[in-house]
Order: C-alpha cells, then sequence, then structure tokens
C-alpha cells in the first residue's frame, strides 16, 4: 500500500520517468545550539541498472555525510560514515532512521520543525537533485553518534 501511495504521489508530482525521484524528504527539528541533525526520504530508482548517491550538500550544513548503523559486537548500535548508498535497479530505497541516512554536521543554524532545508544530492553518474526537506521531530532511533 506505501509503495503504491509513493509511486502515486512521484506520478502526480511530474517527475521525468527515466530520473532518479526523491519523495516525502525531511530533516530531523534541531533545538538552538545543536550541532549536527539527519535527513531522510525515499529514493525510486526507475532505471535498468542501480545508482549510487555519493554525496549531498546543503546551505545549513559545513560537512554533509552519508551514514548507515551497524551494531557492535556488544550489541550497540553505532553510526559509521558510508563512501555512497546504492539504490537498486528499478527499487526503492528509504532512507529512516536507524538505517541509511544523511548526517548534516556542524550546522549553521537551528531547524526549527517547519524550517525548509536545502539538500542537493549527487549520483555516481554526474545527476544533481535538488530538493527542500522540512524539518520535523523525530524520535531518536537509539543510536549512538561516536565524538568527532
Amino acid at each position: 500500500m506505501r509503495a503504491g501511495l509513493i509511486s502515486l504521489l512521484l506520478l502526480a508530482a511530474g517527475f521525468a520517468q527515466a530520473e532518479l525521484q526523491v519523495a516525502e524528504p525531511y530533516v530531523r527539528a534541531t533545538v538552538p545550539g545543536a550541532q549536527m541533525s539527519a535527513a531522510f526520504a525515499t529514493l525510486f530508482n526507475p532505471e535498468d541498472d542501480e545508482r549510487h548517491l555519493v554525496a549531498v550538500s546543503s546551505p545549513v550544513a559545513k560537512q554533509v555525510e552519508l551514514h548507515d548503523m551497524v551494531v557492535s559486537p556488544d550489541g550497540v548500535m553505532n553510526m559509521q560514515k558510508v563512501e555512497q548508498i546504492t539504490i537498486p535497479a528499478k527499487g526503492t530505497l528509504m532512507l529512516k532512521p536507524g538505517s541509511l541516512h544523511i548526517m548534516l554536521l556542524q550546522l549553521t543554524q537551528p531547524l526549527p520543525a517547519g524550517t525548509e532545508v536545502p539538500l542537493t544530492l549527487t549520483f555516481d553518474n554526474g545527476q544533481q537533485v535538488q530538493i527542500q526537506a522540512t524539518a520535523r521531530e523525530v524520535k531518536p532511533a537509539g543510536h549512538h553518534h561516536p565524538k568527532s
């Protein structure tokens, strides 16, 4: 049902069918003084070959990284930087709390709920997709952010 709704939303938005599509982008709202946030979305790849998200930039963060969550030998979830995120051919990938996500580091401003955050996603073929993600309250996923 959810996949059908996402497909319908993407078609209704008039996206070109041959290009990677982004639905439901949002970022974790922050309090003043927060130095990091995370961005999430659903990525749909209509192409016959897998695609790779290799970089993201935003004017609200001095540094942006791609991250995944891994379980340490002692059973603790830890965040780990990854070089790319693969979107399967003719498939959908969800960036979500407790899983693959985009980290916004060294924030240049607070991101209270309702703030529109511009993000530029860069893929392995050079395609750039510019989106607006709305800041919203998100409960922590129980993972650990290592100090840097």
